[in-house]
Formats: structure tokens, sequence, C-alpha cells
């Protein structure tokens, strides 16, 4: 009889684990990046996300690798970050966007937001501001969540020494952080 009530106890405390409230938001889609030293041939690399799928600010207790991050949607501004921990070494580490909010997306003369990427040991960063030339273009789009969106960018050519990279993102973000901002 112990047995069983030690076994009941130990699932219905899994069950309470697997239930408790989440501080991550959902992701579906990718982020690609063709890297290149020098002349060389690209090198593919990024994340892939096949299905939706949760993302938390630090990955479960007792985890060695997978990815971590942060979404937020708010009045002042939007940021994704998505950090590799483990894996490869050499390949996409980390990403952050951070976008202003919601009324620049389409303003005449502006800064549009801004990604910083890092592949191996290199460190690229890109930009858009509308109404002039950039390397970068980033389409947010709001979702009929009030807490998602679906975030469209690409950026050529960025470079870090004699390093240069590509980058294109297609990602579906659901359940980010704080409110959307409404105008």
């Amino acid at each position: 009889m112990k047995h069983s009530i030690r076994a009941t106890l130990a699932a219905v405390a899994l069950l309470a684990s697997n239930c408790a409230p989440s501080t991550g938001f959902l992701v579906q889609g990718t982020v690609a990046v063709a890297f290149r030293d020098g002349t060389a041939a690209p090198t593919d690399t990024g994340f892939r996300f096949a299905q939706q799928r949760r993302v938390d600010p630090s990955l479960p207790q007792g985890s060695a690798g997978g990815i971590q991050g942060t979404c937020s949607l708010g009045p002042n501004g939007r940021s994704l970050v998505l950090q590799q921990i483990g894996g490869d070494e050499r390949g996409l580490r980390s990403i952050t966007f951070t976008l202003p909010d919601w009324t620049q997306d389409t303003c005449a003369s502006c800064s549009r937001g801004s990604v910083t990427f890092a592949v191996g040991q290199n460190s690229f960063t890109g930009a858009q501001t509308a109404g002039a030339t950039s390397p970068c273009e980033f389409t947010p789009t709001r979702t009929s969540s009030s807490y998602g969106m679906k975030l469209r960018a690409t950026c050529t050519n960025l470079t870090s020494g004699t390093f240069s990279a590509n980058l294109t993102v297609d990602l579906d973000l659901d359940a980010c952080d704080g409110p959307m901002t409404r105008n």
C-alpha cells in the first residue's frame, strides 16, 4: 500500500510540474544565415522550428543544450532574443532583434530597428532606416493574438572582419510578454 501511495504522489507532483505556468513564448519558422569567410563558399547555419514550440528564458534544469530566449511586445518597442546553448560552436549562437513600437513600421524617415547575431565567434549587426539605403529590411506584422507577431527580415552582406553573412528570418511568434501597443 505504501508503494502505491508513493507512486500516486510522484505522479501528482509530475503532473503539477508540467502544468506550472511558463514564462516562455511560442515560435515556429526559420532563422537562416549564409556565412562566408572571404571568398570561400558560404556555410549555412540557423535555427529551424518545423512546428510551433515553446522557448523559455532558460533551459530546463539538467538540460545540456537547446535554445532559450525571450520575446516582448510592449508600448515602447518589441524584442526577440534566441540563444543556442551547446550545439555546434561554429554555427548560429544567438540572434537579437530590437524593434521600435508599431507606429514606426510606417514612418517615412526613422529607425525601423536593428538585429545582432553571432555565428561562432563572429558578431554581425544590421539595421533598417526608413528613407535610406539599409542592409536590412524588417517586416513585423501583428497577428490576431494580442501577444503575437509574424517577423520577416532580410539582411545582406553584413560584415565582421573578413567574414560576411546574409540573414533571412521567417518566424511566427505568439505568447510574447507585454501588452501589444495599440494605436
